[in-house]
This record gives C-alpha cells, structure tokens and sequence, in this order.
C-alpha cells in the first residue's frame, strides 16, 4: 500500500517513464554491488 512504500510511481505499470527510471536505477546498484563484491588481485591467466 502506498502507506507502506519506499517508492510510489504515479499510474504504476502506464507510467513507463518512471517505471525505466527505477529499473535503470535499480540496475545501476546491483552492477555496482557486483563489481564491489569480486576479489581482487586474482588472476585467471597461467604462468
């Protein structure tokens, strides 16, 4: 409800603008997170 929400998209799914907007930003954050969370100084190359 929207008593409850973090995030409230006026028009929900027919807003299609704020509806990218999120995902954009949602991915953005768990690309980031990803790159963050890989160890570094590893090589994967022999030799």
């Amino acid at each position: 409800s929207k008593r409850h929400a973090d995030i409230i998209i006026p028009e929900g799914v027919e807003n299609h603008v704020g509806v990218d907007i999120l995902r954009t930003k949602v991915h953005a954050l768990v690309s980031s997170m990803a790159r963050s969370a890989r160890p570094v100084g590893l090589s994967t190359t022999a030799g």
